[in-house]
Protein backbone atom coordinates (compact mmCIF):
# COMPACT_ATOMS: atom_id res chain seq x y z
CA UNK A 1 0.00 0.00 0.00
CA UNK A 2 1.28 3.38 -0.89
CA UNK A 3 1.83 5.80 1.49
CA UNK A 4 3.80 9.07 2.44
CA UNK A 5 6.89 9.29 4.20
CA UNK A 6 6.08 12.22 6.14
CA UNK A 7 3.69 10.01 8.05
CA UNK A 8 6.32 8.84 10.01
CA UNK A 9 7.85 12.36 11.09
CA UNK A 10 6.72 13.62 14.78
CA UNK A 11 5.66 9.70 15.21
CA UNK A 12 6.11 9.02 18.83
CA UNK A 13 8.11 5.37 19.03
CA UNK A 14 7.17 2.56 21.34
CA UNK A 15 8.04 -0.92 22.09
CA UNK A 16 4.94 -3.80 21.07
CA UNK A 17 4.08 -3.12 25.25
CA UNK A 18 3.59 0.48 25.10
CA UNK A 19 6.85 1.86 26.34
CA UNK A 20 7.82 5.10 24.94
CA UNK A 21 10.94 4.81 23.27
CA UNK A 22 11.55 8.68 21.88
CA UNK A 23 10.33 10.44 18.94
CA UNK A 24 10.71 10.11 15.16
CA UNK A 25 12.27 13.58 13.36
CA UNK A 26 13.39 12.34 10.12
CA UNK A 27 13.88 9.78 7.76
CA UNK A 28 17.19 8.45 5.98
CA UNK A 29 17.38 6.97 2.47
CA UNK A 30 19.93 6.21 0.12
CA UNK A 31 21.83 8.93 -2.09
CA UNK A 32 19.45 8.14 -4.73
CA UNK A 33 16.81 7.75 -2.81
CA UNK A 34 15.43 4.78 -3.78
CA UNK A 35 14.61 3.16 -0.42
CA UNK A 36 14.36 3.88 3.39
CA UNK A 37 17.67 3.39 5.03
CA UNK A 38 16.62 3.81 8.91
CA UNK A 39 14.77 6.46 11.11
CA UNK A 40 16.28 9.16 12.79
CA UNK A 41 14.77 9.70 16.58
CA UNK A 42 15.68 11.48 19.46
CA UNK A 43 14.80 10.70 23.39
CA UNK A 44 13.45 12.48 26.52
CA UNK A 45 16.88 14.02 26.99
CA UNK A 46 17.02 15.24 23.08
CA UNK A 47 19.46 12.57 23.03
CA UNK A 48 19.53 11.28 19.05
CA UNK A 49 19.79 7.50 18.14
CA UNK A 50 18.68 5.50 14.92
CA UNK A 51 16.60 2.82 14.29
CA UNK A 52 16.53 0.90 11.24
CA UNK A 53 13.61 1.04 8.91
CA UNK A 54 13.20 -2.91 8.99
CA UNK A 55 12.73 -2.71 13.05
CA UNK A 56 9.95 -0.31 12.73
CA UNK A 57 6.14 -0.47 11.36
CA UNK A 58 3.22 1.86 11.36
CA UNK A 59 0.13 0.15 13.61
CA UNK A 60 -3.03 2.20 14.08
CA UNK A 61 -0.92 5.57 13.16
CA UNK A 62 1.91 4.73 15.42
CA UNK A 63 5.38 3.90 15.44
CA UNK A 64 5.72 0.85 16.80
CA UNK A 65 8.99 -1.40 17.79
CA UNK A 66 8.25 -4.84 16.40
CA UNK A 67 10.93 -5.97 18.90
CA UNK A 68 12.57 -5.39 22.39
CA UNK A 69 15.48 -4.40 22.67
CA UNK A 70 16.16 -1.22 20.86
CA UNK A 71 18.32 -2.94 17.81
CA UNK A 72 21.34 -1.17 17.04
CA UNK A 73 22.07 1.23 14.01
CA UNK A 74 24.42 3.26 12.58
CA UNK A 75 22.80 6.10 10.78
CA UNK A 76 22.86 4.79 7.55
CA UNK A 77 21.82 6.80 4.32
CA UNK A 78 21.64 10.46 3.97
CA UNK A 79 18.58 12.98 5.43
CA UNK A 80 15.27 12.67 3.28
CA UNK A 81 15.41 16.05 1.15
CA UNK A 82 12.35 17.64 3.03
CA UNK A 83 12.23 21.04 0.92
CA UNK A 84 15.06 21.03 -0.62
CA UNK A 85 15.45 22.27 -4.30
CA UNK A 86 14.93 20.04 -7.06
CA UNK A 87 16.53 20.37 -10.47
CA UNK A 88 16.80 18.68 -13.83
CA UNK A 89 19.84 17.62 -16.06
CA UNK A 90 20.01 20.58 -17.42
CA UNK A 91 19.73 23.36 -14.50
CA UNK A 92 16.24 24.50 -14.21
CA UNK A 93 14.73 24.77 -10.93
CA UNK A 94 11.69 22.07 -11.17
CA UNK A 95 10.21 23.21 -7.58
CA UNK A 96 11.18 21.82 -3.86
CA UNK A 97 10.27 18.41 -2.52
CA UNK A 98 7.61 18.30 0.02
CA UNK A 99 6.55 14.16 0.43
CA UNK A 100 7.43 11.06 -0.81
CA UNK A 101 5.62 8.42 -2.02
CA UNK A 102 6.58 5.04 -0.48
CA UNK A 103 5.57 1.38 -0.55
CA UNK A 104 7.33 -0.88 2.58
CA UNK A 105 10.79 0.04 2.78
CA UNK A 106 10.68 1.46 -1.23
CA UNK A 107 10.59 4.97 -2.14
CA UNK A 108 8.15 5.29 -5.52
CA UNK A 109 7.93 8.66 -6.13
CA UNK A 110 8.79 12.59 -4.96
CA UNK A 111 6.18 14.93 -4.60
CA UNK A 112 7.01 18.31 -6.10
CA UNK A 113 5.81 21.87 -4.29
CA UNK A 114 4.02 22.56 -7.90
CA UNK A 115 1.77 19.72 -7.09
CA UNK A 116 3.71 17.36 -9.64
CA UNK A 117 5.56 13.68 -9.01
CA UNK A 118 8.36 12.14 -10.32
CA UNK A 119 8.76 8.96 -10.13
CA UNK A 120 12.64 8.17 -8.01
CA UNK A 121 13.92 5.97 -10.86
CA UNK A 122 14.38 9.79 -12.98
CA UNK A 123 16.89 10.89 -9.59
CA UNK A 124 20.32 11.13 -9.85
CA UNK A 125 21.34 12.45 -6.60
CA UNK A 126 19.55 13.29 -3.72
CA UNK A 127 22.51 14.91 -1.64
CA UNK A 128 22.90 18.98 -1.26
CA UNK A 129 19.68 19.09 -3.87
CA UNK A 130 17.71 16.78 -5.44
CA UNK A 131 18.90 16.38 -9.26
CA UNK A 132 16.68 14.20 -11.81
CA UNK A 133 17.18 13.30 -15.36
CA UNK A 134 13.20 13.35 -16.95
CA UNK A 135 15.02 11.85 -19.80
CA UNK A 136 16.44 9.15 -17.99
CA UNK A 137 14.21 5.81 -19.48
CA UNK A 138 14.30 2.61 -17.13
CA UNK A 139 16.22 -0.73 -18.16
CA UNK A 140 14.52 -2.75 -20.15
CA UNK A 141 15.14 -6.15 -20.83
CA UNK A 142 16.62 -6.99 -24.54
CA UNK A 143 13.53 -8.62 -26.34
CA UNK A 144 15.38 -11.75 -28.76
CA UNK A 145 15.54 -10.94 -32.17
CA UNK A 146 13.43 -11.46 -34.70
CA UNK A 147 13.84 -12.86 -38.45
CA UNK A 148 13.31 -10.68 -40.77
CA UNK A 149 10.45 -11.21 -42.73
CA UNK A 150 11.12 -11.80 -46.56
CA UNK A 151 9.79 -9.27 -49.37
CA UNK A 152 8.51 -6.29 -47.31
CA UNK A 153 7.66 -3.63 -49.29
CA UNK A 154 9.16 -0.18 -49.14
CA UNK A 155 6.47 1.76 -49.47
CA UNK A 156 5.05 0.67 -46.35
CA UNK A 157 8.44 0.35 -44.26
CA UNK A 158 8.73 4.54 -45.26
CA UNK A 159 5.09 5.00 -44.05
CA UNK A 160 6.39 3.17 -40.51
CA UNK A 161 9.84 5.24 -40.26
CA UNK A 162 7.51 9.15 -40.96
CA UNK A 163 5.19 8.11 -38.29
CA UNK A 164 7.50 7.26 -35.65
CA UNK A 165 9.21 10.58 -36.56
CA UNK A 166 6.31 12.39 -36.16
CA UNK A 167 4.93 10.73 -32.82
CA UNK A 168 8.54 11.61 -31.49
CA UNK A 169 8.68 15.00 -32.80
CA UNK A 170 4.83 15.33 -31.04
CA UNK A 171 6.58 13.97 -27.39
CA UNK A 172 9.59 16.11 -27.49
CA UNK A 173 6.80 19.41 -28.15
CA UNK A 174 4.72 18.22 -25.23
CA UNK A 175 7.74 17.72 -22.95
CA UNK A 176 8.86 21.20 -23.82
CA UNK A 177 5.98 22.86 -23.20
CA UNK A 178 5.71 20.76 -19.57
CA UNK A 179 9.00 22.17 -18.69
CA UNK A 180 8.06 25.51 -19.61
CA UNK A 181 5.70 25.54 -17.23
CA UNK A 182 7.51 23.96 -14.71
CA UNK A 183 9.95 26.77 -15.15
CA UNK A 184 7.32 29.34 -14.66
CA UNK A 185 6.99 27.76 -11.43
CA UNK A 186 10.07 27.21 -9.77
CA UNK A 187 11.06 30.86 -11.11
CA UNK A 188 8.32 32.24 -8.94
CA UNK A 189 9.15 30.38 -5.88
CA UNK A 190 12.99 31.26 -6.26
CA UNK A 191 12.51 34.51 -5.11
CA UNK A 192 10.74 33.26 -2.02
CA UNK A 193 13.54 31.73 0.46
CA UNK A 194 12.96 28.46 0.99
CA UNK A 195 12.30 26.61 4.64
CA UNK A 196 14.95 23.96 6.08
CA UNK A 197 14.67 20.29 5.51
CA UNK A 198 11.55 19.21 7.70
CA UNK A 199 10.04 22.94 8.47
CA UNK A 200 7.28 22.09 6.21
CA UNK A 201 5.86 19.84 8.61
CA UNK A 202 5.80 22.30 10.96
CA UNK A 203 4.89 25.82 9.53
CA UNK A 204 1.55 26.77 10.46
CA UNK A 205 1.29 24.55 13.37
CA UNK A 206 -0.14 25.77 16.81
CA UNK A 207 2.36 25.37 19.87
CA UNK A 208 0.57 23.92 22.76
CA UNK A 209 3.21 25.76 25.23
CA UNK A 210 5.45 28.16 25.01
CA UNK A 211 9.18 27.51 23.55
CA UNK A 212 11.75 28.46 25.89
CA UNK A 213 15.82 28.59 25.96
CA UNK A 214 18.45 27.21 28.03
CA UNK A 215 17.84 30.64 30.04
CA UNK A 216 13.67 30.91 30.19
CA UNK A 217 13.82 33.16 27.65
CA UNK A 218 10.19 32.84 25.59
CA UNK A 219 11.58 32.05 21.85
CA UNK A 220 7.56 31.65 20.53
CA UNK A 221 4.47 31.60 22.84
CA UNK A 222 1.69 29.29 23.67
CA UNK A 223 -0.80 29.74 21.12
CA UNK A 224 1.17 31.13 18.81
CA UNK A 225 1.56 29.90 14.63
CA UNK A 226 4.61 28.26 13.91
CA UNK A 227 6.30 30.30 11.14
CA UNK A 228 9.99 30.28 9.33
CA UNK A 229 11.12 32.33 11.80
CA UNK A 230 10.11 30.56 14.78
CA UNK A 231 11.76 27.59 13.02
CA UNK A 232 15.15 29.51 12.28
CA UNK A 233 15.15 30.44 16.15
CA UNK A 234 14.26 27.50 17.57
CA UNK A 235 17.62 26.32 15.27
CA UNK A 236 19.75 29.30 16.78
CA UNK A 237 18.71 27.83 20.06
CA UNK A 238 19.13 24.37 19.58
CA UNK A 239 15.31 24.03 20.04
CA UNK A 240 14.48 22.22 17.31
CA UNK A 241 13.36 18.62 18.53
CA UNK A 242 11.44 20.31 21.30
CA UNK A 243 9.47 22.13 18.67
CA UNK A 244 9.37 19.17 16.78
CA UNK A 245 7.73 17.62 19.45
CA UNK A 246 5.64 20.51 20.76
CA UNK A 247 4.22 20.50 17.00
CA UNK A 248 3.76 16.79 15.81
CA UNK A 249 3.99 15.25 19.35
CA UNK A 250 1.25 13.59 21.20
CA UNK A 251 0.94 16.47 23.81
CA UNK A 252 -0.15 18.89 20.39
CA UNK A 253 -2.56 16.10 19.13
CA UNK A 254 -4.57 16.94 22.55
CA UNK A 255 -4.68 20.87 22.14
Amino acid sequence: MQERLSEFIGKELTTKTGERAGHIYNVYTDAKLRRIRCFACFGEDEEEFFVPCRAVRLLDGEAVLKAAPLPACEGEGVPAPFGKRVYAADGTLLGTAVDFVREGTAIEALCLSDGHTLTTDKVVSALDAVLVNENKKPRARTAPAKKSAPALQEDGAQDKTAAATQAEELRAAEGQEIRAGRTRTAQAEEKQPLPKAGSCLLTGKRLPRDLTDERGRVLAARGSLVTAETIRRALANKKLFELTLLCCGNAANRQ
